[in-house]
This record gives structure tokens, sequence and C-alpha cells, in this order.
């Protein structure tokens, strides 16, 4: 499903018991995913959240039984009971509490995942110019791989390893 980027506010409900839709984009604008936004949406299998979202409302992901891939902000307010009978993340977490706490958790040492992962929200964004974004700390290992893979044939020129011309399969 596809929503313009352009909107700001999704009503209560809107997806409500929607059968077809198994995987959704948020538009950037939108700071709230309202009441019931996808109560008994059990196909729903991936969720897309912008990281400006400010509040996740109650009941928004209730019998989504088939969700199993969101990521949140760390300061997203989740309701209670955002994800009632959420029965294959409730399976994987076991609480309500430990499927919000991973979801806020992530990317947590893993920049390039999390900026990846949002890369729809930047505007026509490369990969190569994303991963720039991300700021290495001296003593820190590059999470990218490229600084450890410096010089592995002899010289001082990173080793890609192919991230961003991965062949199709």
């Amino acid at each position: 499903m596809h929503i313009s980027d352009r909107v700001k506010r999704i009503g209560a409900g809107t997806f409500y018991a929607c059968c077809n839709i198994t995987k959704f984009r948020s538009p950037p604008l939108v700071a709230t995913i309202p009441l019931s936004m996808f109560d008994q949406c059990r196909c729903m299998f991936s969720l897309e959240l912008p990281e400006n979202i400010i509040e996740v409302e109650h009941n928004v992901f209730r019998w989504c039984c088939s969700l199993r891939n969101i990521a949140l902000s760390f300061n997203t307010v989740v309701s209670d009971e955002a994800f009632g009978e959420c029965h294959d993340l409730l399976h994987i977490f076991g609480t309500e509490e430990a499927i919000v706490d991973s979801s806020r958790n992530r990317f947590d040492e893993f920049p390039v995942h999390s900026k990846l992962f949002y890369k729809s929200y930047y505007d026509q964004m490369t990969a190569e110019e994303i991963l720039d974004t991300i700021i290495i700390d001296e003593n820190e290992l590059d999470p990218t791989g490229f600084q450890q893979d410096s010089g592995l044939f002899g010289d001082d020129t990173p080793s890609y390893y192919g991230l961003f011309d991965c062949p199709a399969p």
C-alpha cells in the first residue's frame, strides 16, 4: 500500500480489518499512529515508521498476527495494548513490553542498519550518501567494515565486497 508523502494525518481505524495489507510505509509527516489504525490486519507482516513518530495509540496493531518487522524510535510513546494479540511477536518476545523494548533498541550498535532501514525517508539519497552521514569515533570499529578491510590487499584502499553492487540471485 502506498500513501503520498504529503499526508500529515491518518484517521483512527483507517485500515481496520484490511486483510490485503502485508506491508505499510507511513508517510514521513505523520507523527501519530492513531487508535486501531491496523487493528485486525491479520496479514500485516512489515511496518516501516519514520523516526519522528511521537505516539502509537491504543490497539494500533491488535490482532496483527503476522507482524514481524517493525522498528520504533527511542522517543516514541507506545500506548498499552498497542500490540495486543500479535501472536508472532508475542511468541518471540513474550510480552508487549518486550516487543516495544526490542523494537526501540533494534538498531543499537548498528548505525548502518538504522540508516538503511529509514532510507526511504531520506529524499533520494543513495546508500553511499547515507553511509557518509554516519559519524564514527576514532577509537570505534567502523560498522561499515571499510576501516577493518583497509589494506587487505596490500594497499590502503578499502575493500567494499560489493556492498552497493550486489549481483542478482
